[in-house]
């Protein structure tokens, strides 16, 4: 008699047990599927027919392999059964696809239940939606990478994009050229109609300078006014002079800001690699020097670097540094 209690006990609590774990799997807020071991989904529970849209009338018997979006490896798909073969366990980030055909990246938390004799029995396997964390990071990578007024490259990332065109330059020869790009007049526009227009002038300017040149160039705002494109695979400086050239024409057409016609012009410095500088620290300074030398030149109009403009700036430094010495006497 004591035994039999003891029996119904067991089994009662094994029950409650039983009936917790299934209200834990229906109410969990993750979505959670069960497949038997030959993968085949043998239960679902709502928050897996709330993320799919697929009901679980739809989904018994089959692989989930059906959910796939496509996106993930054959070689990732290798490696997650052969860490549930020997660990019994994965967990990682797959893309899948919902019944209304919307894709969407998942974390998914695989474990094996096995029997008494360590054979597969079942394949439990728990996951979320990370869309809005995924989308979360590309918008700080964006940010990180790109001028939050225009849309174009910022100076870190030209920096990483100069860095990677020379090194493929020095393995097969080719040229790389470094046009730095100052609005003419901007200050005055910006400090007598206000920022709002200057701001509007400078998208504007963005805009055209992608216009312009290829997919394949670099265009970056370094701030204020400054602006600087890259670009490669050139043979010929007649090539560069050419883009110059459509980009002083482009640039110099009026805008239609605020029911103003508005008009700038850009004043450009290109510095070449090889021959201009080896690395890009050395081309951004000499482009920089060429564009002060278009500046000079009555503005709106493109200038090369040439050695003898660092002299120039060196001269130019000292009779500053003469003159300043000169006044405190």
């Amino acid at each position: 008699v004591i035994g039999t209690s003891q029996d119904v006990t067991s089994e009662q609590e094994m029950m409650s047990q039983m009936l917790l774990l299934a209200s834990a799997v229906q109410h969990s807020g993750e979505a959670i599927l069960i497949t038997d071991a030959e993968n085949r989904i043998i239960t679902v529970n709502p928050a897996f027919t709330l993320l799919t849209g697929y009901e679980e009338a739809e989904v018994i018997g089959r692989n989930p392999s059906f959910l796939s979006a496509g996106r993930t490896t054959a070689e990732e798909y290798a490696q997650l059964w052969n860490s549930l073969n020997e660990h019994g366990f994965w967990q990682g980030e797959i893309w899948d696809r919902r019944k209304d055909g919307g894709v969407y990246p998942k974390w998914m938390s695989i474990s094996v239940i096995r029997d008494e004799n360590g054979g597969v029995r079942y394949y439990v396997a728990h996951f979320t939606d990370v869309s809005s964390e995924r989308a979360a990071e590309e918008r700080l990578h964006h940010i990180a990478h790109h001028d939050v007024l225009t849309g174009l490259f910022n100076r870190f990332s030209l920096k990483g994009h100069l860095d990677q065109a020379l090194a493929a330059s020095r393995r097969d020869g080719s040229r790389v050229a470094l046009l730095f790009i100052d609005l003419d007049r901007f200050k005055v526009i910006n400090d007598t109609l206000g920022h709002h227009v200057g701001d509007e002038l400078l998208i504007e300017v963005a805009h055209r300078l992608q216009e312009t040149v290829r997919d394949s160039d670099v265009v970056a705002r370094l701030g204020g006014d400054e602006f600087v494109i890259m670009l490669t695979g050139i043979d010929h400086s007649s090539a560069i002079a050419l883009v110059a050239e459509k980009l002083v024409f482009n640039v110099g057409r009026s805008y239609q800001i605020g029911g103003l016609d508005l008009y700038t012009s850009p004043s450009i410095g290109i510095a070449i690699y090889p021959t201009d500088g080896v690395d890009g620290e050395t081309l951004m300074k000499n482009a920089d020097a060429a564009m002060y030398l278009a500046k000079e030149n009555d503005r709106n109009n493109c200038q090369f670097y040439s050695p003898e403009l660092n002299e120039k700036n060196l001269e130019r430094l000292q009779l500053e540094l003469r003159l300043r010495h000169a006044l405190e006497a």
